[in-house]
């Protein structure tokens, strides 16, 4: 699979992750697994109507998951752009207990962007 790929619990800790998420994000797994989600620092998550950035974990209406664009914080500092999918996982009460979530490396299509003269 090409595109990282992790699940957050309900405490937003990744409990798992593949080798894609290791090579966008440059962290390893002693560094990224039991660690609290926000520590990749993901720019670009959808507004609630409060105006605060709303965490699909905290959104019972599930309208934070899907397909937003984001910027994800690197190892070394750097902005990841992405293409983050993400799917609320529920035990059979409905009660929310993860996330799964991909990212899509957007680099190489942010570089041909670049790359294309203005008109």
């Amino acid at each position: 699979m090409a595109e990282g790929a992790f699940v957050v619990d309900a405490s937003r800790c990744i409990v798992l992750r593949n080798r894609a998420t290791e090579l966008l994000t440059g962290y390893s797994d002693s560094e990224a697994l039991g660690e609290d989600c926000s520590f990749l620092q993901c720019e670009g998550l959808r507004e609630s109507a409060s105006g605060s950035r709303s965490c699909p974990l905290h959104d019972q209406s599930g309208a934070s998951a899907g397909w937003q664009e984001c910027l994800l914080c690197g190892h070394r500092g750097e902005d990841i752009p992405g293409l983050k999918n993400t799917c609320i996982l529920k035990d059979a009460d409905s009660q929310i207990i993860g996330l799964v979530e991909t990212i899509t490396d957007l680099r190489p299509l942010k570089y041909l962007e670049q790359q294309v003269p203005a008109k």
